[in-house]
């Protein structure tokens, strides 16, 4: 029997016993090859669809299908057979034809799916039509035609392979409806795993040839002996359904474990030496590190030479370069100071001299990449740059052609460069041999030091991979001093995944550093009088007039920023010389000044936040003293890992603890981390903007979300949210239902020109603007019942700005980040008038009902606010979000957003760190107050002052001069952007319109990059926008973070020697969750 045959009667014998066990059945399959729907329908085997909708292949063509959907539906609902089989198409174009389709059909669905493919199924459809599918998919543009846009409504992104075999994923559907679904191969079975290779074709589990041999075999050709190398209990269920088809088709294969490390000869180990000696020292060799032999089953330790890693890293990239798919990407952890930036550069050297290609170095901190450059160049290298947002136009094109024209091979960008930019306007038509990414930790969605520009790095780089295989046909090899394997807060795998990396080949180093001692003095709060805060900076101050006066190095780190410059107050001027400073929004100039005094001598103590981290080459620290933990036990590990370096040194890793010490950790992260409630409004706002532009691919605008989100923050903030609801739907759904994607580093931008010069403006700069139409007058209410309002007219006229084009020709000797900055501030265009053009946001607000009825709803909503405020204030007491939410049910009824109360209190809460009075705070929305409970973690409340009084008065002639233009819905106006954080009046109103159900809003053109999002699925977006919601990734962030908490109290509260202590290290970076538990004496992992 051929294996086409072994497999349709497999097929046959799953749908009787399905016919059997069911009275009446319709059976969807999905992802199977056509030949076998053929026949089903030779052998008798009744289908729900017409002949008339497969195309030549014998596969449902969707377009006849999308074009005779009335009769499909019909079929559905009248057809008497008690058994039937359909497309999953037919099924998908049921179920956007009828609601609760499960309860229409008098019978039982179920979904069969060919469960051999993961997500993409190789679907017998027109090459054509895939090739246009990808483009669309593949691309921010929604140039497509009709006859392929009804693709989109079926599937959801397309995969390349090789040989030319192609992936479709289906927007899947099954899952909302309930619909019971099965697998058709099975997913358990003893899986036999050899330890010895024999000589057979050899392939690894996540190798994209696998989906290949895959594909061949279910059509029936055969694939010869086969051995798959897996590697771990991932790889083991992830080839279940391939080896029971290999089984099924009596094909010979074996399974072998994957040897953690290549047997290299002391020949592979020195075979690059050359370029060390050449470069770095003559004579030298390279250094023996401690590696993890296999940390899945022990802690024993391996030593590999750096020489051999290189050898293995230039092999990975040899065998990219000669067009195979069978090389890996590498893991490398390695503690600091351990050379982990030479295990890229040589190789970078060697790909520049035998290839001609490029080595991209990803790096986060601009100050990292610069002297990582200039150390190289000091050795000689002349073939190394960086290209990063400092750097003016003019300079950042120079450095580009040198990179297209081959003068500079090894490059330092930043993740956002990176994304913003094409490859090909970075490195033009050169290949890239190796792409680096340093500090890989950052990818980490719960970490401490999460970058959401290092998450959008996979999805780019496996486009880059599959679109153009021959030039982008290269590995990733990420670096990162300490990252946990396995275990509650595993960052290697979740890394791994992030980054899409292709068959991963892991070096986990070793974690401990013993000649660091600890020295944890734990404090009873009980003894401590006066405050917790004076007490800790009290005794922080004792250790660096102990470290100066004994001229021991040392960096103290504190949670906060006014912690550092409270403890450094706290000096008396003799010791303040010997001190520097350094936090995250230090000025540049002062950190790198007082870095460079601190490396070299001239001063003895850094107090610094976790900034002072990345990067930091000083091997002459002995001591780091904590004020309080700054994050988990990951961080405290790197941040102790500072000192000693030198391994001559004794090093010293010193805290005064006490059991409040985590709050300052638990505030951080209450600060920064995403909320369930953002994340659910976020979904509401999205699909409010897909209605009102009636689109699936949108540019989206930070701004839209300034009412969820710190306006410091708000771009990485929202870019995070973003990536949070598309990551989870794919999760839940196994495939996009969201595609976002940052866009370039300009938008649309506006701004107000005088009439006075507006001639002199577009003498000068009228090729990059276009005039736009704005008549409308703004009314400013006054507070003050005794002051008439303020009428707004428009000083000139206002043009959109093509900012690319502008800054490129006319401000390139700017940086980006200066030119931006002088374009917001006013002061980009010089005249010979005092005249200054003023920049502008357009802001849209489109109504859902009649705006007289929303006027006066809007009155009603606001009286109640008052009345709200108004009683709260009569208690002259603090109060909690959820009483509010209480009281707010009071006043409006059941809304059907439980967030928006809590939204709405946001929005009056003032930033108290500004230190102004609520008397004298100029944006008057502002007169709640927040703050958290002595040592407690709850947040409350108190209303400071009367602003509200005044709240329904001013809303009801904000929104006077906001009625809608030219018999539409839609009123459009452009504000001013204010150079201070308050948020233009006009944007308050908007957000409360919205909040209340009155209005959709839009804002364009502010101070953040847009970004690009496609809505694949809106059934599922508006699904979540009007149910609950709750994010499958943030709650576990937030099982992590406790997780990670109990630990580090744990780990600072046990009396345990230096070995111990490094036991329970070597474990937690190991994943051992139970053992942790154990040494520490926690109750359970």
């Amino acid at each position: 029997m051929d294996i086409t045959n072994i497999v349709f009667e497999k097929l046959c014998s799953v749908l009787d016993k399905l016919k059997r066990e069911n009275n009446k059945t319709i059976v969807f399959l999905k992802g199977f090859p056509a030949l076998y729907y053929k026949l089903l329908r030779m052998n008798g085997y009744e289908a729900l669809g017409s002949n008339k909708w497969l195309n030549e292949e014998g596969y449902i063509d969707v377009r006849q299908l999308e074009a005779d959907k009335n009769n499909l539906l019909i079929k559905f609902l009248t057809k008497e057979s008690n058994f039937l089989w359909g497309f999953y198409e037919e099924f998908i174009a049921l179920s956007n034809m009828i609601n609760d389709i499960k309860t229409q059909y008098k019978g039982t669905i179920i979904i069969l799916e060919n469960n051999l493919f993961d997500k993409y199924y190789p679907l017998d459809i027109e090459n054509d039509i895939i090739s246009k599918l990808s483009s669309y998919f593949n691309n921010e543009s929604s140039d497509i035609t009709d006859d392929i846009l009804v693709y989109t409504n079926y599937y959801s992104s397309v995969e390349f392979y090789p040989e030319g075999q192609v992936g479709l994923a289906y927007i899947n559907r099954h899952e909302d409806e309930d619909i019971k679904s099965i697998s058709f191969y099975e997913t358990e079975a003893d899986l036999n795993v050899n330890e010895k290779f024999m000589s057979s074709y050899k392939i690894t589990a996540r190798d994209p040839y696998i989906f290949c041999l895959k594909n061949y075999l279910q059509r029936g050709i055969p694939i010869g002996n086969i051995q798959i190398i897996i590697d771990g209990k991932i790889d083991e269920k992830a080839i279940m359904p391939f080896v029971n088809l290999l089984t099924l088709t009596k094909t010979q294969f074996r399974i072998c474990r994957n040897e953690r490390f290549k047997e290299l000869t002391k020949e592979d180990g020195d075979k690059y030496t050359n370029i060390l000696h050449k470069y770095w020292e003559k004579g030298s060799s390279f250094r023996n590190l401690l590696f993890y032999k296999n940390p899945d089953i022990s802690n024993e330790l391996v030593e590999i030479s750096q020489g051999h890693i290189i050898s293995d890293i230039i092999s990975q990239c040899e065998i990219a370069i000669s067009g195979s798919n069978g090389y890996s990407d590498i893991f490398i952890t390695s503690p600091t100071g351990s050379g982990k930036s030479l295990l890229f550069q040589i190789p970078a050297i060697y790909l520049s001299e035998k290839y001609k290609a490029v080595t991209i170095v990803i790096t986060p901190l601009i100050a990292l990449m610069v002297d990582q450059v200039t150390q190289l160049t000091d050795l000689g290298l002349e073939n190394v740059t960086f290209v990063n947002s400092d750097i003016p136009f003019d300079e950042k094109e120079r450095r580009l052609k040198k990179i297209k024209e081959g003068e500079y091979s090894i490059v330092y960008l930043s993740p956002e460069l990176f994304l913003a930019n094409s490859i090909e306007s970075l490195i033009g038509e050169r290949r890239i041999g190796l792409l680096v990414i340093d500090e890989a930790h950052l990818v980490t969605t719960w970490g401490r030091d999460f970058r959401a520009d290092y998450w959008y790095l996979g999805e780019y780089i496996e486009k880059l991979r599959k679109l153009n295989h021959d030039k982008f046909n290269f590995p990733v090899l990420c670096l990162t001093a300490t990252a946990v394997y396995m275990g509650t807060e595993d960052t290697v795998n979740d890394t791994i995944v992030s980054l899409s990396l292709r068959n991963p080949k892991i070096y986990l180093g070793n974690v401990k550093r013993n000649n660091i001692h600890f020295e944890i003095n734990k404090i009873d709060t009980k003894s401590i009088t006066g405050s917790l805060e004076n007490f800790k900076i009290e005794k922080t101050k004792e250790n660096i007039i102990k470290c100066i006066d004994n001229n021991i190095k040392c960096i103290v780190y504190c949670p906060y920023t006014t912690q550092v410059e409270d403890v450094f107050n706290s000096l008396n001027e003799k010791y303040k010389k010997r001190v520097g400073k350094y936090y995250g929004s230090f000025d540049k100039y002062e950190k790198s000044e007082a870095q460079y005094k601190f490396k070299y001598g001239d001063y003895t103590v850094m107090i610094s936040t976790k900034a002072f981290g990345m990067g930091v080459d000083i091997k002459d620290i002995e001591k780091v003293y904590h004020l309080a933990p700054t994050g988990n036990l990951a961080d405290y590990v790197q941040e102790i890992g500072r000192a000693a370096r030198n391994q001559e040194i004794k090093g010293i890793a010193a805290t005064d603890f006490t059991s409040n010490d985590l709050k300052y950790v638990r505030m951080l992260y209450g600060l920064s981390g995403m909320k369930q409630y953002q994340l659910k409004e976020m979904i509401r706002k999205l699909y409010n903007i897909y209605k009102e532009k009636k689109s699936r691919n949108l540019l989206i605008s930070p701004e839209a979300f300034s009412y969820l989100f710190d306006e410091n923050d708000l771009e990485n903030k929202v870019k995070s949210g973003l990536l949070l609801l598309s990551k989870d739907f794919e999760n839940k759904y196994g495939f996009p239902v969201l595609v976002v994607r940052p866009k370039s580093l300009f938008t649309k931008n506006f701004v107000n020109v005088p009439f006075a010069i507006e001639k002199e403006f577009l003498k000068e700069y009228g090729r990059y603007a276009r005039l736009i139409e704005d008549d409308s007058v703004r009314i400013i209410p006054s507070f003050n019942s005794n002051f008439g309002d303020t009428y707004i007219y428009n000083t000139g006229h206002i043009y959109e700005i093509n900012m690319s084009e502008l800054w490129e020709k006319h401000f390139n000797y700017l940086t980006f980040a200066q030119f931006k900055k002088k374009f917001f501030e006013g002061e980009l265009f010089k005249f010979n008038s005092d005249e200054k053009l003023s920049p502008r946001l357009n802001l849209k607000i489109t109504y859902h009902e009649d705006f007289e009825i929303a006027w006066e709803k809007l009155k009603k909503y606001s009286e109640n606010l008052v009345n709200l405020f108004s009683e709260l204030k009569s208690k002259r007491q603090v109060f909690t979000k959820n009483k509010f939410k209480e009281k707010f049910k009071e006043y409006f009824g059941n809304i059907k957003n439980n967030e928006i109360p809590g939204i709405v209190l946001d929005m009056f809460v003032a930033d108290i760190s500004q230190n102004i009075g609520f008397n004298q705070n100029a944006d008057k929305f502002k007169f709640i107050q927040q703050r958290r409970e002595m040592n407690q973690d709850e947040i409350v409340y108190r209303i400071m002052n009367s602003s509200y009084v005044m709240l329904k008065n001013y809303l009801s002639r904000l929104i006077s001069s906001c009625k809608p233009q030219d018999n539409s819905d839609t009123f459009s106006t452009y504000i001013a952007i204010t150079n201070n954080s308050k948020r233009p009046d006009l944007i308050y109103l908007a957000v409360l319109l919205e909040l209340f159900g009155l209005a959709s809003y839009e804002v364009i053109g502010g101070k953040n990059t847009e970004i690009f999002v496609r809505i694949n699925d809106p059934v599922k977006l508006r699904r979540f926008a009007s149910q609950n919601y709750s994010n499958s990734i943030l709650t576990e962030i937030e099982r992590k973070r406790r997780r990670s908490q109990e630990v580090l109290i744990g780990f600072m509260s046990s009396d345990l020697s230096d070995e111990e202590r490094w036991n329970v290290i070597e474990n937690y970076f190991l994943g051992r969750d139970d053992e942790v538990s154990r040494l520490l004496k926690l109750k359970e992992s």
